[in-house]
């Protein structure tokens, strides 16, 4: 039997997941992650519309909240956050980063060097402190996606074969299976800066009127194109659509071969087909582009 009431830790993938899925199943939900925002590498514009919808479902969301302490009192759990907010659930699930082995012996004794949660440390390449010996997944410390461990599983097996390569986190495809899909890849406009780009957006929403839940407009589909204003080369991609996880990879790979803005913008396009809200993302960045 399910739980009446449950508080998920975590923000992200994960957390978003996991809180959309109980309440789906007829669970009243808490969601709680000490980041400010629940998708902490997307855009603040893009935030506010995931956020939006999962108020829309009734999913209380506490952003920027620390769990402070749990209380048993007979079937329910006393919950208590940072700033003393406090209320009762039946369960919870924990979709956030977690310690790593109490003992890591394998790795001690071959001389690995661990940080203090006993997780393997690694550098950028997969490589442990010890020559030869590469690591990846969530023995590392992080609270990883099959999409993730995949490239560094690739990463590491690449460099074992004594080629030299490094994991562009940049360039791993991030998906959230909401309703509507959320995904990404590349740098936002908050990340490209540390990577040496000067990043310009323009921003693409479709939009319809559910008289079923309101009057009001609903956001149906939401698009963003980030581009180097320098070189006018596409550097990342944020998208809310239900084929999300179908474009992302195909996006991906514009930005590693050098795709500008305006060969998206100015793209051949066919009526009613999802390439048109990118490509007119694509262009609204394009102008973006040309303004002073």
């Amino acid at each position: 039997m399910l739980p009446v009431k449950v508080l998920v830790v975590g923000g992200g993938q994960f957390g978003s997941e996991a809180a959309l899925g109980l309440h789906r199943r007829g669970c009243k939900v808490f969601l709680c992650h000490e980041e400010k925002e629940l998708f902490p590498n997307m855009d603040e514009d893009f935030n506010i519309a995931i956020e939006s919808q999962f108020k829309e479902k009734k999913i209380k969301i506490l952003p920027g909240k620390k769990l402070i302490s749990i209380y048993k009192n007979r079937e329910e759990l006393e919950i208590t956050l940072e700033t003393g907010i406090k209320f009762s659930v039946h369960q919870i699930i924990i979709a956030c980063d977690r310690l790593g082995m109490e003992e890591n012996k394998v790795a001690e004794e071959l001389g690995i060097r661990l940080d203090g949660h006993k997780n393997v440390l690694v550098d950028d390449t997969m490589l442990t402190s010890l020559p030869g010996v590469y690591a990846v997944g969530s023995i590392t410390g992080e609270l990883t996606s099959n999409t993730l461990s995949q490239e560094e599983g690739k990463v590491a097996a690449e460099n074992a074969m004594g080629k030299k390569r490094q994991l562009n986190r940049e360039w791993v495809p991030q998906v959230a299976r909401l309703l509507p899909d959320v995904a990404y890849v590349g740098c936002s406009m908050k990340t490209a800066p540390q990577q040496g780009f000067h990043p310009v957006e323009g921003v693409f929403e479709e939009d319809f009127n559910s008289p079923s839940i309101s009057q009001t407009i609903k956001t149906k589909g939401k698009y963003k194109v980030v581009a180097d204003k320098r070189s006018r080369l596409i550097v990342g991609v944020q998208i809310i659509s239900d084929n999300a996880a179908d474009w992302i990879p195909m996006l991906l790979l514009l930005i590693k071969k050098g795709v500008t803005v305006g060969n998206l913008a100015n793209c051949t396009r066919s009526e009613g087909a999802e390439i048109n809200a990118l490509c007119e993302a694509a262009r609204n960045c394009l102008q973006a582009l040309k303004s002073p």
